[in-house]
């Protein structure tokens, strides 16, 4: 008998709600909070939340594809200040 998760992990459409819930979630939470806390902090722990959530299913992969991730780093980098970053900091902000 297959297991609960691999049962949904190999059907896929059952996970198509949660990037939403998860933006919504987020946008909730964000706004919440905008008041008490500055946007730098509500972005640096998003971030350690969903480092947090993520890195026992990336971290083989993470250690396996790490040259490549090195030279490609600059660009991460960027990608990662202007998205990851840029974003939150704006959607944070009290209205």
């Amino acid at each position: 008998m297959k297991t609960l998760i691999r049962r949904i992990w190999d059907a896929p459409y059952l996970l198509l709600p949660l990037p939403p819930l998860f933006w919504a979630l987020n946008l909730l939470i964000g706004r919440a909070y905008a008041q008490d806390l500055p946007p730098v902090g509500l972005t640096f722990w998003r971030w350690v939340g969903a480092s947090l959530c993520l890195l026992p299913f990336v971290w083989r992969d993470l250690v396996r594809d790490w040259p490549v991730l090195r030279r490609s780093l600059p660009l991460v980098m960027g990608a990662a200040i202007t998205g990851f970053i840029g974003y939150p900091l704006l959607n944070y902000r009290p209205a």
